[in-house]
């Protein structure tokens, strides 16, 4: 399991030196990757300010002043939480993946829905690429370690084997995550607990769509990651 608290500066060896960050600029950049990853969205200058209890906002200012000239954020003016975690290093890969809608953990839901927002993510975190998350309702999947709240981490694709978890849409207006199974033209949808039948889907009467793999996920209040399994 990996800790999303890990500072941007230990995932990266040598980013405070090769970046020139002093030790307050460099404890401003955590504090702005530690609250992105659990909010989903950036802190504001006035959070930034009470947390690390500055008297001005000028002093937020200045420190945010100085890590856009060494290139390690921008921000997009006029907007609110507009603090963005720029590719600092090759090794990082920092993106923006964008958080929509909501997959049940139970019975199918509807997952088309507008984007809640976009969080800064490190593409090294799993083994696969990261097109988007999901945010999970129902306690189906609670025995593969996945519960309501969990942000899905989804490599999208249509392609799936036997026994791998995915985010599936039965008849087109549905969404739900369950571990895959096919027998045929049988595909059955198996949750990960003791009191949810599996779901049967007739491939000759039903459309069937795989919108992806889980391929890992993130826990926001605990801030932690964890690999599929």
């Amino acid at each position: 399991m990996q800790n999303m608290t890990d500072d941007i500066s230990k995932k990266v060896p040598g980013l405070k030196e090769a970046y020139h960050l002093t030790k307050k600029q460099e404890a401003v950049l955590n504090f702005i990757q530690g609250y992105t990853e659990k909010n989903g969205c950036s802190p504001s200058q006035a959070e930034i300010q009470r947390h690390f209890g500055y008297k001005s906002p000028n002093s937020v200012e200045g420190y945010l002043r100085a890590l856009r000239k060494s290139g390690v954020i921008s921000s997009t003016p006029g907007k609110a939480r507009n603090i963005l975690i720029n590719q600092v290093n090759p090794e990082l890969k920092i993106e923006r993946v964008k958080i929509i809608g909501k997959v049940a953990a139970g019975t199918p839901t509807d997952s088309a829905e507008n984007v809640e927002c976009s969080i800064s993510f490190s593409q090294n975190a799993f083994d696969a690429h990261v097109d988007y998350f999901i945010r999970v309702t129902g306690y189906s999947m609670t025995d593969a370690g996945i519960f309501p709240g969990d942000l899905i981490a989804v490599n999208k694709t249509e392609q799936a084997k036997d026994g791998d978890i995915i985010i599936a849409r039965i008849n087109n207006d549905a969404a739900t995550i369950k571990r895959y199974h096919r027998e045929g033209n049988i595909v059955w949808l198996e949750p990960a607990c003791g009191y949810m039948e599996n779901i049967r889907v007739d491939l000759d009467k039903e459309k069937f769509t795989i919108d992806g793999l889980f391929v890992g996920l993130v826990r926001p209040n605990a801030l932690s990651t964890l690999a599929r399994k």
